[in-house]
This record gives C-alpha cells, sequence and structure tokens, in this order.
C-alpha cells in the first residue's frame, strides 16, 4: 500500500483527477451503447448496426489481443475494443441516433461537443502532459452536464460495469452436455428433455461466429434438427415412425459435426 501511495504521489493531481473523469465518462458511453443498443437491437447488434470498419477493426484488436497473451486476457464486449472517436460514430448513425440516443440526449451536437472535449482531454493526459485546476474544472462540467442527461444514478451505476464474456466456457459446456443428452435420446427414441441451455447460450452477444472465430451453423442445425425429431408423433404405434426418422436423419454426422464445432470453441477460448 505504501508503495502504491508513493506513485501515485508522483503524479500530478490534476491529472489523476481527470484520468478519473475520463475512466468513468468513457464507460458510460460503452456500458450505455451496450445496453441500449442490445434492447433495442438484440444481442447481435454490433455486427449489423455500426460502420463495417469499425465491426471490423474491433475484432481484429480483440483477436490481436488474444494471441498475444502479454497480458490476462478476459473476452470483453466488442465495445471495448472500438476507438474511443468510433462511439460516437455508433451513437450518431442515422438509426441508432433516431431509434435509441436521439431520447437521451436531445441534440447531437451535445454528444459532438462532448467527443471534442474528451478528445482534446484524452491527448493531453495520455502524453503526460501536466492538466491545470482550470481544465480540470473545465472536464468537470462536462461530466455533470452527462450525468444530467443521463440520470445520476443510472450514470453511477453504468460506470462501475464492464461488459464481458468470463462465462464463456461455461456456457459452451453446458450446451456440450445438453447436445450430448439430446442425441442419446433421440438413438433410444425418448421424448426430449428441456433444452434450456441452447436456448441461453443463443441470448448472449457473444455466441456470434466473428466473436467466437468458429462457424456456428452445426450447433444450429443439430438444435434445428431436434426440433424436427419434437414434431414426430409420439406415442403408442407411432414407434416405427421415429425409428425411420433417426435413420433418415443422418443424425449421427449432425451429432458429431455439432461436437466438433463446441470442441473447437472451448479449444480456442479455454
Amino acid at each position: 500500500m505504501e508503495a502504491n501511495n508513493i506513485i501515485l504521489s508522483k503524479t500530478p493531481k490534476e491529472n489523476l483527477y481527470i484520468y478519473s473523469m475520463l475512466f468513468q465518462i468513457e464507460t458510460v458511453f460503452r456500458e450505455l451503447i451496450v445496453e441500449k443498443m442490445t434492447t433495442q437491437f438484440g444481442p447481435n447488434w454490433f455486427k449489423y448496426n455500426v460502420p463495417e470498419d469499425v465491426h471490423i477493426a474491433s475484432l481484429e484488436k480483440m483477436k490481436a489481443e488474444k494471441e498475444k497473451r502479454l497480458i490476462s486476457f478476459i473476452p470483453f464486449h466488442q465495445i471495448y475494443y472500438a476507438d474511443f472517436f468510433d462511439l460516437n460514430k455508433i451513437i450518431m448513425r442515422n438509426n441508432n441516433w433516431n431509434v435509441v440516443f436521439k431520447a437521451i440526449f436531445k441534440q447531437n451536437v451535445f454528444v459532438e461537443n462532448a467527443f471534442i472535449v474528451m478528445v482534446a482531454f484524452r491527448n493531453k493526459i495520455s502524453h503526460n502532459r501536466i492538466a491545470t485546476k482550470e481544465e480540470r474544472e473545465m472536464l468537470y462540467g462536462t461530466f455533470v452536464s452527462l450525468q444530467n442527461a443521463i440520470g445520476h444514478d443510472y450514470f453511477n451505476e453504468l460506470s462501475e460495469r464492464s461488459t464481458n464474456a468470463k462465462d464463456l466456457i461455461d456456457y459452451i459446456k453446458n450446451t456440450h452436455n445438453e447436445i450430448n443428452r439430446c442425441y442419446e435420446e433421440c438413438k433410444k427414441h425418448r421424448m426430449l428433455t428441456q433444452r434450456s441451455c441452447y436456448d441461453d447460450v443463443k441470448k448472449q452477444w457473444w455466441f456470434d461466429d466473428s466473436y467466437l472465430c468458429v462457424e456456428l451453423d452445426n450447433i444450429h442445425l443439430f438444435y434445428k434438427m431436434l426440433c424436427e425429431y419434437e414434431a414426430i408423433p409420439q406415442g403408442r404405434g407411432k414407434g416405427h415412425i421415429i425409428e425411420k426418422w433417426v435413420l433418415c436423419s443422418n443424425i449421427d454426422e449432425k451429432y458429431r459435426l455439432a461436437k466438433d464445432t463446441i470442441n473447437d470453441i472451448i479449444c480456442l477460448w479455454s
């Protein structure tokens, strides 16, 4: 603790104060975008509702960080790999602004001015230029204006978030177990039990080919096949129909491909 205090004491207090405000503001913008866009457009909004160059660049940065392994890798939401000014692009994109963010910020000039101010301060702080008390107060004005626009309590709540997929492997392993169970039930001509794992994993923002770097079609096809199996008439005298479907459905191959996909994800993300 003493060493930490010594380190902090060597950093100009105005720079520390400004950095703290910038960190909170930027986190709030990222988490506000994640929550509001997910609510409006679903978990895969980042793939379809951001400029293509932003989508591609953020994925490349995430993959580069993952491959280098110089620091511990946590699978953060794609928004955390978007450049700071890309956040402005996402907010101001016509459909996003009109449908989602206009109701919050009212005027687009308010958002644009906030980003201009923050970019200036980010550049100064990140390049070790000592800040003044007047500059701290200037940024504090922007900080308060954003708090007022978003709501103080909501602003504070967002500032403490950090959307990531630390539980990714748990979701995938649970889905793996469900695939195994459903396959056995089909092979033994039994009624299928609940399939909540797949329903849950489909809702996750990271369950996407481009983010996971794995094609997910074989998992989707396996579960589509299960729906077909469920639609077969059940009951006395129907066993031959189920047996014929199992023989003709290519279930063994679809099961193998789904398991291979699951194993690829586990191997890549463990």
